[in-house]
């Protein structure tokens, strides 16, 4: 199957046009109903259940409207088929390999300058994550993998790289300027300039993970073991537990470089394993993204 000639119901523009309407029609819904969730005084409840609706109202909802009503193959457009498992392990062991070097350009972002408006907005959303993850009980971690490690992946994987990369991809953008372009922008809407470079990277690796694993599942993968272990890293620090794994690499350059040399020969492996799964595919079927 080429997920390249899937036959469109609408033109290109105006393809790119209605999705550009959706988003902003489902942004405006989710910030009024975030506003109404969670009042002039936010509690954690108020805040996971208003967590949970910006990522269907704001994310998935969008994605799937766009894919429904531009083609009659939803599915294949958003990429929603089984991944090549040997292209998603090495995914995820290449995301684990990265950490020490992910940590130092974590720092480097963070010693930029930082605007006023940022900052607040870093302050922010340091105090929402806080709330999702509530007193650091149990009970609050596992809500917390369930909001931030499996809904917010799945939403905004479906969003960014099924949809949006997707469109970018067949409307003539080209694989790699589509997944960069995504990753910007799913960068740019955290409003968080000190993670601003490190989630470009983290963006372009989903992207990438989708393409060579022709699934969207595989990009959520990594999206959901990244998250997962972002909120175990804050539960515990919450706890007053010390914890290493935002510290691994992060003013050591030689670990940061044994990092990266490690990751790219991960990501080389990747690569590899989709042109294997390329070549040994059924001839009715084809992996060209």
């Amino acid at each position: 199957m080429n997920y390249d000639n899937i036959k469109f119901n609408v033109p290109r523009g105006q393809r790119l046009m209605l999705m550009l309407c959706v988003m902003v029609i489902c942004l405006v819904a989710g910030a009024v109903l975030i506003a109404l969730i969670s009042g002039s005084q936010p509690t954690s409840p108020r805040v996971r259940i208003a967590a949970v609706v910006q990522d269907i109202v704001v994310f998935l909802v969008p994605a799937l409207i766009t894919a429904v009503v531009i083609t009659r193959r939803p599915a294949d457009f958003l990429c929603l088929r089984r991944p090549g498992p040997a292209v998603t392990l090495w995914g995820l062991a290449a995301l684990i390999l990265a950490i020490p070097a992910m940590n130092m350009i974590i720092a480097w972002n963070e010693s930029w300058p930082m605007p006023r408006y940022f900052s607040e907005a870093e302050a922010q959303a340091t105090e929402t994550v806080r709330m999702l993850i509530g007193s650091g009980t149990p009970g609050g971690l596992v809500v917390t993998i369930l909001i931030i490690g499996i809904m917010a992946p799945l939403c905004e994987e479906l969003f960014f790289r099924g949809c949006m990369q997707r469109m970018l991809s067949t409307a003539g953008c080209g694989v790699h300027l589509a997944i960069w372009g995504t990753a910007v922008i799913f960068s740019a809407v955290h409003f968080e300039l000190a993670g601003l470079v490190p989630r470009i990277l983290l963006g372009a690796l989903f992207g990438y993970l989708m393409v060579w694993s022709g699934s969207v599942w595989s990009a959520v993968a990594a999206h959901s073991l990244n998250n997962i272990l972002a909120g175990i890293t804050q539960w515990m620090a919450m706890r007053g537990d010390d914890t290493l794994l935002d510290e691994i690499g992060r003013t050591s350059w030689p670990m940061a470089a044994v990092s990266a040399v490690l990751t790219a020969i991960v990501l080389v492996m990747c690569w590899r394993a989709r042109q294997k799964a390329v070549s040994e595919a059924p001839a009715d079927k084809n992996w060209n993204y």
